[in-house]
Parts: C-alpha cells; structure tokens; sequence
C-alpha cells in the first residue's frame, strides 16, 4: 500500500492492487485493497472531503462487479454495482465522483473512462467524520467464470468534496420545514423515477448464455413528498409467528421476520418535531448475491402486459409474465436534482427549490434498525441486480410490450398522494 503525503496532500494510492476473487458456485468472496490515508484535516464536510475515487481494474464482464468503499469510520457507499456491458472490459482510468461529467455509471453502453457519477452517495462521507486511517475498496465478484484485477486505485481529498445542498428544514429546525397536512405531518411521496428507468431496460433472448429469455431492467423509487419515508423494528423477530432471533434461519431455511412501523414527522407547538410510528410492512435478512442486508418485503411489484385493443385501462390488459413481490431494502443513493431530472411528473422537474423539505432524513445503509428514504432521495436498483428481471416465456412473439411498475402494491406505507405509484413504459421484443 503506498500513499502521497505531505502539507498539503490530497492523493492516496494503491498502484500494487491485485486479482479480484472469482464466484466459485454458492462461494462469493470479497477483495479487499487498502489505501492508508494521513496528515489531513480531522473533518470532512462541505469545504474540504473526499471528491473523486479513480479506479484501474480489468475485467472483461463488468457487470459481475459489486465495488464499494468504506471509510476509517465505517461509512459504506457503493461506487459501481453491477454496471457496464460485456464489450468494455472493466474501468479503464475511470474516476467516480458525485456529479460525472460522462453521466451515470450505470449507464450500460458505456465504455469506462473519464467521470462517472456514483451509484450512491459520495456526499455520506463528508459528514463531519475524519478522514485518517485505512480506507478499504471492496470489490465483489458476483458470477462465476471470469478472473479480473484491480491494477490501482486512488482517494483524492480537497476543498470541492462531493456535496448536497439541504434545505434549512430538520428535526432540530422545525420552524424551516413546510406541512400541508392539517395536523403538521410530514408525508412521503413515492413515485417511480421514468428516467431511470425507461433508459435502463434490455430485452436478453434465448441465445444470451447469461440470462436468457429476461427483460432485465432498473427501477428507482424517489421520494418527492414532504417527509421521509422512514421505517424502524424492534427486537421482536420471529418464524410464522412463533419467537426468533434475527441472526439464525427459521426451521424451513428462511430467515426470521419483523414487524417494521412507520415513522411520521409532525411539527408541534414547541421548538422540536415530533413523530407518530404506525404499522407497516414487514423486514428479513435477504443472503442473495450481492445483498446480505436486510430487505422490506413486497416493496415494487414487475409485470409484462400486452395491450388488448378493446381497453385503455392496463389493469384490463393480459399479463404475459410477472415477478413476485420484489423486497427491497431502502436507503438513499441517489438525489432528485434540477439538472438530471430524475423527478420529473407531468413536466415538472421535482428538485431542490420545488421540494421545499429536501433532505430532510439521511438514510446511507440497509441495517435492522432504520431504513429509509428522504426528502428528494431515490432508491435505486440496477438491471443487472438480483430480483431486476421477468422471466419470458421461450416462445414469447415478437411485437411490443409493456412494463408496468409499482411501488408499495399493498399500500402498507402512508403517503401524500397514492395515486401516482405506478409506470408503465412500451417495451419491444424483437
């Protein structure tokens, strides 16, 4: 492990990196690439932190690829997570940063070099945490069959850190935050982010040796609403009702459950919010690939329609394939801005000056204890993610479709506006 130092030092490498592990079967092994980092200031905020992670890893199936990076502290942000194509062998001189000027890393076409924004929040380390000591870069190899090697990485610090601008609103600040409801609440909004994922859906035909006959695709639940869409549990986890502990697996093989509830804000008549908790969903431990985290069950709900000529009405239209209830676990890695519009509805772009709570809530990891989504925070899935598909079947037509998505399908979770939880987009099969 090598590092730059000095006065005023802001780069910190790793040139010796290494081979990442392959999947063996059931056998998923993270590498772990340490980059030691000191002599800086003691705090990372808005003037001085972390800007960009620039990365050097061949790979020749990047979409195996799951790559994190956790700080001294124990922040975790993922970077890249299962992006790219199978034609541009792995991030070549690829710099992550919050707002790339080559768009998102996500983006599947892509061939990696230059700036990327990141898969999730960059802005979670620069959180008033200190810098110094071992940073790790954590790549996960989710499929079998091809070796890669990550040649170098490198931290770069200094005084244009990845930021987010908040509005003044907080649960130390009541008098800022804005509520319509009569009683002070501050309701979430869910909604399906179009632009995520309309420009994220591949159609893999029966010849593709990886996932064939999938409709593979993205989806991304922004919260443009008033309040955030908070959940917490309590120790009660249990196995078709009867008491379990959340760390050991039910007698069929799943793992146990909980009862997760609702935390509502509310402004009250003195200086501090205050909050109401309501019955919810329900938690789990979800083991698949590239998750180990804990999940909300029956979140967003993935159908394959055909259109009958004789009605407008989707609901009326036949249903080719579906998946289940897709469980997700719920945290912000992406933010409703102006400019990359991912909260757009009817024309209008939900962004930091239209949603006047922005912010309000930080939600960075999938724990047991809280999960959540803010203010004008998204939660995104890419294509390539476990559950991000519809199994086809091997004698589907040609012709178009239609994708239709929808969060919150039970409607288990309060909001201020229910009827804007659906996105249907055409899809072509061809």
């Amino acid at each position: 492990v090598l590092r730059f130092t000095g006065a005023y030092a802001q780069n910190f490498i790793n040139n010796t990196g290494g081979i990442i592990s392959d999947r063996i079967q059931s056998e998923i092994i993270p590498s772990f690439f340490q980059v030691q980092v000191t002599d800086l200031p003691f705090q990372m905020n808005d003037s001085f932190g972390l800007e960009k992670v620039c990365l050097h890893i061949r790979h020749q199936r990047p979409t195996d690829l799951k790559i994190e990076l956790l700080s001294p502290q124990g922040t975790s942000v993922w970077l890249s997570n299962r992006n790219g194509s199978n034609n541009n062998y792995g991030y070549l001189n690829t710099c992550i940063v919050q707002n790339g000027f080559n768009g998102e890393v996500h983006n599947p076409e892509r061939l990696f070099e230059g700036e990327y924004s990141a898969e999730g929040r960059m802005d979670f380390f620069n959180n008033g945490q200190n810098p110094n000591g071992v940073w790790l870069l954590i790549i996960t190899d989710l499929q079998e069959g091809t070796l890669g090697k990550l040649e170098d990485v490198n931290l770069s610090f200094g005084f244009n850190p990845a930021s987010q601008k908040k509005s003044p609103c907080s649960t130390d600040n009541q008098e800022d935050c804005f509520s319509s409801h009569p009683k002070g609440s501050l309701l979430p909004d869910l909604t399906i982010s179009q632009e995520l994922t309309n420009d994220n859906i591949y159609y893999f035909n029966s010849e593709d040796t990886s996932y064939p006959n999938q409709l593979r695709f993205a989806a991304a639940m922004a919260n443009i609403g008033e309040g955030p869409l908070e959940i917490i549990t309590t120790n009660n986890w249990y196995c078709d009702q009867e008491a379990g502990r959340k760390e050991r697996k039910c007698p069929d093989g799943s793992f146990p459950t909980n009862n997760v509830q609702q935390v509502i804000y509310r402004k009250s008549d003195n200086s501090l919010m205050v909050y109401d908790t309501i019955k919810a969903g329900v938690m789990y431990y979800d083991d698949s690939p590239g998750h180990n985290h804990y999940h909300v069950k029956n979140w967003a709900n993935f159908k394959l329609l055909k259109k009958r000529w004789w009605s407008k009405n989707p609901s009326k239209w036949k249903v080719i394939s579906s998946s289940n209830k897709v469980s997700y676990c719920l945290f912000d890695n992406k933010n409703c801005t102006k400019e990359n519009e991912y909260c757009k509805q009817n024309e209008r772009v939900f962004s930091q000056k239209s949603l006047i709570n922005y912010g309000l809530g930080r939600y960075a990891s999938c724990n047991s204890k809280i999960q959540g989504i803010s203010v004008g925070g998204i939660d995104y899935y890419g294509m390539f993610y476990e559950g991000q598909s519809i199994e086809l079947p091997s004698n589907i037509k040609k012709g178009k479709y239609y994708l239709y998505i929808e969060v919150d399908p039970y409607d288990e979770y309060l909001e201020l506006n229910e009827d804007n939880n659906e996105h249907i987009v055409p899809v072509i099969i061809n």
